[in-house]
Parts: structure tokens; C-alpha cells; sequence
């Protein structure tokens, strides 16, 4: 801030240093212009509600409007009132930092140039791009975390990723897919987010955005009242329109630098008259419960997939509309919705009995060692036919009919003449159905591993029952049983 530069100076000392600042911000206003007036392959602002309504979100901290500037953070602890007072954009930590968030682009082509993005936030939390749907880091797929005390431009470069379609996202601590940490206080803002190409102009944090209204007018007088004056006028504005809730982002910023810089009162002491209202947040913020999750997938903008002939990803052809399997039903899905819902439902409908077949075949190979579909994984056409397929019809009926309980197939399963039957072939079934299709006796099947294991330590006496308390991991030597 000047104020720490230029308030021991005087005279000629004090109009050569105010001038050399000045013209940094001169020079920061011009780049911050250009910027502004670039015309970019993409730019978001997520202040605009429009902007903000087109980024995917999900977690308890991430409200249905974007913030508003001045929106502000109570300090958690201490002798501070506020933590920050902060310009218009997606934060998730305006009520409490142990509320969390996931904010994604739109899906876009990436192109040769520098993905931006503007953020603030712990170093817990996460700021990358994602590439067909890859959840880690690695070599090409960059990540990285904001800065916990300013806004900063993260830069990833896209040019290995020309061509492809991707997104960015920003996730809390926990939140983070695969990589996720353990902490349960994290939180994150973002403002801005673009594309440049080689030769446009490239974002920064310019000082103009917090400094060009000190600036904006010669100083009544060229000393150290003459600045106080300035640092007055431009405080008293920003908080009368902070009151009327209109201030703007360049105030908000103001404020906040402001703040930062112990150029605005803060302590508690210095007002009483609060001191009650932050104790009293404090401690129905301590009482915030951290969200439990659960591994799962979220519903992004609609798209259709290119087909990929013979497999080859590198040569993507038409795009196909969502829809389910052609041989029951291609009716495309509304293109106002992923379609996740829509096949959800085309699974489980009563005209659709190959869901039911596929898990009761599978659930036959796993108790007799071949399903009565011999291709567990193809019902198509280069997939085996049905040994038995009224018997699978009526599985499948049966199945349906009680609930799709998992438990009740395998107990009638178990308890059935095929299954108690006998290894060993007669002679007549050696010669008629040597592969045994007919299910005249049983399958002889290798034992696996874990059995053989546990009936070891079991003859040895060392074979330990007890279940393994949740969210604690054996050790290699444990003589727990597996199965």
C-alpha cells in the first residue's frame, strides 16, 4: 500500500514517490483495460448470475446466486472481527469453512494458448482441469491450490490438450475425487476464469484494481495529510455504498487491502457493541457438522459422445444422441437432461427383461461355475445362447417379483436338486453332454484361494473370527478370516 511508503516522507521525497507509484498504476490501468477488452475464446466472470447459473456445483457451501461484493468472512478465533470482505463471485465458505463445495466449468475445446483461473482459498483445496473425465494428478494433468490471504491467477498450459474437451474444476479438501485429504475445515472463491492464445494478453493481479481510486485525483496536499485525506475520502466512500449495498469489486478489494494492511479498525475491542454477535457466531459455527460423503457422480451439462469406430478414441466420428440399448428402445433422452435418471429408469422397466436375466445368469455362474448364458459379459449377438432359457425367463420373472432381493436367488438357488447334485457323471451323461450344458451333475471347480487359507488356520487354531472395526486395514500377516 502507498500509505506504508509515503507517510514518513515530505516534500520533493514525498512527489517523487508518489508519482512513481502513480505511474505503476497508470500502466497496471492500461494492462487491466487491454485485458478487459480482449476478446478471449472463453471468459468468465462468475459474478454474473447468468455465468455463474452454467458452472456445475454441488456441496453445502455453494449457494444458488453468486455473492455479492462485500459479502464478508468472520475471523473463526483471535482478537479480528473479519477474515475478509470479498468482490462478487462463488465462495463456499461465507457461513463456515467445514461446509464444502465442487464448482466445474462448462465443458470446452481446449486450444493452444494458457487456461486462467482466479482464486482464493486454503491450500487444502484443489484447482485443476480435467481431461475425459481423469480424477488425478499426473505428468499432463496439472493441479495445483490457491493462496489462503489474495485472489491469484493460476495459469495451466493447454497445449498439449489442443483439440480435446475438458473442464476445470475447484474442490474443497474432501471433496477432491480419488485424492482426496481428511481436513474438515477447507474452502475456496473464485471470480474469473479464461483461454488465452499465444499473443493475447495474459491476466496478472494489477494494483490499478485496488489503488486506481487513491490515485484518480492530485492529492489536495503533496504530504502526508494530504494522503490521509485521500485514504479518508476513498474509505468513506466505499463504506457508505457497502452500507446501501452497492459497492462494487474494485471497493470490495479496496476494503479488504485495506484490511490486510491494519488501515481499517478490526480488533474486537474497538467495537464492544460486537463482541457479543462474533462470540455467539463462533459458537454455533463450532457446532457446523462436516458433511459425510460418499464416493458418487454428479450430473455436469448435457452432451452427446462421439462414436468411436472400432474402439479407436483418436478418431472420433458423429455424435451419438443419449439413449438406451437400440434393441429395446432408441428413443433419444431429453437434451435438457445428462440422462442419467432416464437409463436408470430404462434398466429397471417391465418391458426390459434383460436387466433381470443378465444378474440372475451372473449370480448362476458364480454358485455353478457357468451361467446358463455361457458369456456372462455378451447377451448380443456374439455371445452364447441360453442352455436353459425358459429356466432363465422364470429366474428373471422370479427375481423381479421379489424385489430383486439378491439374498432370497441365492438361498433358492442353494437349496435346489441341481445345486446338491452329484460330481461325479454317469457314463450315458459322459457320452450325450460331455460339457456338462444339460446340468445333469455337478461342476468340479477349483477351490480359491481365501478357502483354502482359512481352513489352513482354522486346522491350526489360528483362525481369528472378530470383523475388522470400519475404516481400519489389516495388516499383510493378519490371520483374520477372508471369507
Amino acid at each position: 500500500m502507498p500509505w506504508q511508503k509515503l507517510r514518513d516522507l515530505e516534500g520533493s521525497d514525498f512527489s517523487s514517490e508518489w508519482n512513481k507509484i502513480k505511474k505503476q498504476v497508470r500502466e497496471s490501468e492500461q494492462r487491466l483495460v487491454s485485458r478487459l477488452s480482449t476478446n478471449y475464446s472463453f471468459s468468465w466472470k462468475l459474478k454474473h448470475g447468468s455465468t455463474y447459473d452454467l458452472w456445475p456445483k454441488s456441496g453445502t457451501g455453494l449457494g444458488k446466486k453468486p455473492s455479492k461484493p462485500g459479502d464478508f468472512t468472520i475471523a473463526l478465533e483471535g482478537n479480528e472481527i473479519l477474515r475478509n470482505i470479498l468482490p462478487a463471485g462463488a465462495y463456499t465458505h461465507l457461513l463456515s469453512t467445514k461446509q464444502n463445495g465442487t464448482l466445474s466449468s462448462p465443458r470446452f475445446v481446449f486450444e493452444k494458448g494458457d487456461l486462467w483461473i482466479r482464486v482464493i482459498g486454503d491450500k487444502g483445496s484443489v484447482v485443476r482441469y480435467s481431461v475425459w473425465n481423469y480424477p488425478r494428478k499426473g505428468t499432463v494433468y496439472q493441479r495445483s491450490s490457491p493462496d489462503p490471504l489474495a485472489e491469484k491467477w493460476i495459469k495451466f498450459n493447454a497445449d498439449y490438450w489442443a483439440g480435446e474437451t475438458g473442464y476445470l474444476e475447484v474442490t474443497t479438501n474432501r471433496d477432491h475425487p480419488v485424492e482426496a485429504g481428511d481436513a474438515e475445515r477447507s474452502w475456496f472463491g473464485v471470480t474469473e476464469a479464461l483461454l488465452s492464445k499465444p499473443g493475447q494478453a495474459q491476466p496478472r493481479d494489477e494494483i490499478a484494481e485496488v489503488l486506481s481510486p487513491i490515485f484518480a485525483e492530485p492529492l489536495s496536499k503533496d504530504n502526508q495529510n494530504g494522503l490521509r485525506a485521500r485514504y479518508a475520502e476513498v474509505i468513506q466512500k466505499a463504506v457508505i455504498a457497502w452500507e446501501k449495498n452497492d459497492l462494487t469489486d474494485s471497493q470490495a478489494r479496496i476494503l479488504n487491502n485495506m484490511l490486510k494492511n491494519d488501515l481499517l479498525p478490526n480488533a474486537k475491542e474497538k467495537f464492544p457493541h460486537c463482541n457479543e454477535l462474533v462470540n455467539e457466531y463462533r459458537k454455533i459455527e463450532e457446532k457446523v457438522t462436516v458433511p459425510r460423503l460418499a464416493p458418487g457422480v454428479l450430473d455436469g451439462e448435457p452432451f452427446d459422445q462421439a462414436l468411436f469406430e472400432r474402439g479407436n478414441h483418436k478418431k472420433p466420428a458423429h455424435q451419438v444422441p443419449r439413449r438406451f440399448l437400440e434393441a429395446i428402445d432408441d428413443t433419444p433422452y431429453p437434451k435438457t437432461t445428462i440422462g442419467r435418471l432416464e437409463f436408470a429408469q430404462d434398466l429397471l422397466r417391465k418391458d426390459n427383461p434383460f436387466t433381470t436375466r443378465v444378474i440372475v445368469n451372473r449370480i448362476w455362474h458364480h454358485l455353478f461355475g457357468n451361467g446358463l448364458v455361457r458369456t456372462p459379459d455378451n447377451f448380443g449377438k456374439l455371445g452364447e445362447l441360453p442352455t436353459h432359457p425358459e429356466l432363465l425367463d422364470y429366474l428373471s420373472q422370479k427375481f423381479r417379483s421379489e424385489e430383486w432381493s439378491i439374498k432370497r436367488m441365492i438361498r433358492f438357488l442353494v437349496t435346489s436338486k441341481t445345486f446338491r447334485s452329484s460330481s461325479n457323471p454317469s457314463s450315458e451323461a459322459k457320452r450325450i453332454d460331455p460339457q456338462n450344458l444339460l446340468l445333469s451333475h455337478a461342476n468340479l471347480r477349483r477351490l480359491e484361494a481365501e478357502p483354502i487359507r482359512d481352513a489352513m488356520l482354522l486346522a491350526s487354531g489360528r483362525l481369528q473370527l472378530a470383523r475388522v472395526a470400519e475404516g481400519k486395514s489389516e495388516p499383510s500377516n493378519s490371520s483374520r478370516r477372508a471369507v
